[in-house]
């Protein structure tokens, strides 16, 4: 290396490292690792709150699907006849027994809000539902998990310091 970037208190110039220097180079060292250790924890909390987003993102979207699907089953509905509108009643309200609709007018009723129709509905919601509970909830783990391994590390971190300091200076 040339002698240029040897500077007083480099490691490479053990001539000039008095205690002083190499009390703050250890210090440094010591600087080093806690920001390394604190950009890899702000990386894992970026990483965990990306895990939440999406989860929460999924959650949002199956819950529009099941809202649709409520809307779908709860509310009345009308049907354009070639002649008129035909109000029809909610699925889940219709009163007649067997089929969805009786004969008639009623058929392009039953037609409109097929079951089928609906259960997809609620079957496309299910997934999203699964998946964004399950990463939401794990990057909530990962950041609380972080959160408590990063405590520990400062607590061993200061425990350290501490009997550097009552070994330099025993009272």
């Amino acid at each position: 290396m040339p002698a240029a970037f040897i500077g007083h208190g480099s490691p490479m110039n053990a001539a000039w490292n008095t205690p002083y220097d190499l009390r703050r180079s250890q210090q440094d060292g010591q600087t080093m690792r806690t920001s390394h250790a604190r950009t890899a924890r702000q990386e894992f909390d970026r990483w965990a709150g990306r895990q939440q987003s999406w989860g929460a993102g999924l959650i949002a979207v199956s819950a529009t699907l099941f809202l649709w699907l409520g809307y779908m089953l709860l509310v009345p509905f009308g049907v354009h006849d070639s002649r008129d509108e035909i109000a029809c009643d909610a699925p889940v309200f219709h009163g007649s027994e067997g089929a969805a609709y009786s004969q008639g007018a009623e058929r392009l009723c039953s037609a409109e809000r097929d079951w089928p129709e609906l259960l997809t509905i609620g079957l496309l919601a299910v997934p999203p539902a699964i998946v964004g509970a399950a990463l939401f909830t794990s990057g909530s783990a990962r950041k609380r998990a972080s959160s408590h391994v990063f405590r520990i590390l400062e607590m061993q971190e200061s425990e350290e310091r501490a009997r550097r300091k009552t070994r330099r200076n025993p009272e």
